[in-house]
């Protein structure tokens, strides 16, 4: 798998690109590191970030990702000029992003760990941004996590729901009810594409979505994914916060027992109300969560001239 690196880029550099080549300059980055192309030049992700001076002490937020980077062999003269020699540039461009303005990337920021396994709280802030311009690269959990807080910033509210084969009817159903009352379900049939890489995707989108809603049965205790679900929901609510409420649902009666890691949250069951009911409440549960997107990048630019 192509690597995953995160490197820094100047709050000023940031925000001085011309605005009539914003999104052109979207698409390309470079330094007078070597890092830069070695670690991502074929065909990797690099996530930039930058800092707010605004604040005292600057955090961190994220800027830009670019996807499958390739290097460029004659990059254009003002290019090398205004970051260095070594240029890449996304070859895909629609997934490639300048991120809306967000100010709660510190919490997922400090979560992150390298490829060597250290981890970036074992870093000053100082420290931090000196192995930013090294273009380090990212352990896969990580690269995983950033993917679905990008995504999150440019989508609406979203619930994972985790269910074993066996209660695909009502995961169906289930999806359509919360659909019909405006929030986005995301549900493996319906949401993996041909060719995705469906447990990569899974991961993603536990460890991102907003809330996670998990149809408890005995097939359901049984089920190897509807376990890692489990798992990668609750570190993310635990570590990251990307995940903001954890919701089990019974479908049928089983021993809390099978299930010990869901005790601490509140159960319901989907027959305790009329399902219309208790549609209605874990809508309302899920719009009234916080958004990931605060204001766009240009609004910013917009206050720092």
């Amino acid at each position: 798998m192509a690597n995953q690196t995160i490197g820094f880029i100047r709050w000023s550099v940031f925000l001085r690109r011309p605005r009539e080549r914003r999104a052109e300059r979207s698409y390309y980055h470079g330094s007078k590191k070597p890092a830069l192309v070695k670690n991502v030049e074929n065909g990797g992700t690099l996530w930039l970030v930058t800092t707010d001076p605004r604040r005292s002490p600057r955090p961190y937020r994220l800027a830009c990702r670019l996807v499958a980077c390739e290097k460029v062999e004659n990059p254009p003269p003002d290019i090398v000029e205004e970051w260095g020699e070594h240029v890449v540039h996304a070859t895909v461009w629609n997934d490639s992003y300048h991120y809306p303005y967000d100010e709660r990337f510190e919490d997922v920021f400090w979560s992150l760990r390298f490829a060597d396994e250290t981890s970036f709280s074992a870093y000053s802030r100082k420290g931090m941004s000196a192995k930013l311009y090294s273009y380090p690269v990212l352990d896969a959990r990580s690269g995983i996590e950033l993917e679905g807080y990008g995504d999150r910033l440019i989508s609406e509210r979203r619930v994972f729901l985790s269910y074993a084969r066996e209660d695909s009817d009502q995961a169906r159903l289930i999806e359509s009810e919360l659909s019909a009352r405006g929030v986005r379900a995301f549900r493996d049939e319906s949401a993996l594409l041909t060719g995705d890489e469906w447990e990569r995707e899974l991961e993603k989108a536990a460890r991102s979505s907003d809330a996670v809603l998990i149809l408890l049965s005995r097939a359901a205790a049984e089920s190897e994914y509807v376990r890692k679900e489990i798992g990668w929901a609750l570190d993310s609510y635990r570590r990251t916060g990307l995940v903001k409420r954890i919701l089990p649902l019974l479908l049928e009666e089983v021993a809390s027992t099978l299930f010990q890691e869901l005790r601490a949250f509140q159960w319901r069951q989907y027959a305790e109300l009329a399902n219309a009911e208790l549609l209605d409440d874990l809508a309302d549960v899920v719009q009234r969560l916080p958004r990931y997107r605060s204001a766009l990048w240009s609004e910013i630019a917009r206050e720092a001239t």
